[in-house]
C-alpha cells in the first residue's frame, strides 16, 4: 500500500503556512517595538521585545533579546 502522499503534502503545506504566519506576526511585533522605542516609550518597547523573545526563534529572537538588554531588561534565552 502506498503512503498517503496527498495527506503528507497537505500537512507540509499547513506547516509552511503556519510558519509564515508566525514569522509575519513576530516581524510585526518587532516593528511595533522599534516604533515604541523611537517614540520614547521604552516600557512599551520592552513588552513587545519580550513577546518576540518568548514566541520567536533564530535571529529575530536574538535581536529582540539584544534590544531588551540595551533597554536594561536582561532576557532569559535558553
Amino acid at each position: 500500500m502506498k503512503p498517503r502522499e496527498p495527506d503528507r503534502r497537505a500537512r507540509r503545506e499547513q506547516n509552511r503556512a503556519a510558519k509564515v504566519a508566525k514569522d509575519r506576526e513576530l516581524t510585526e511585533l518587532y516593528a511595533q517595538a522599534q516604533k515604541a522605542e523611537a517614540d520614547g516609550k521604552a516600557a512599551v518597547a520592552k513588552v513587545y521585545y519580550q513577546m518576540v523573545v518568548s514566541r520567536g526563534d533564530g535571529e529575530l529572537k536574538q535581536r529582540a533579546a539584544t534590544r531588551l538588554a540595551s533597554l536594561g531588561q536582561p532576557s532569559r534565552l535558553p
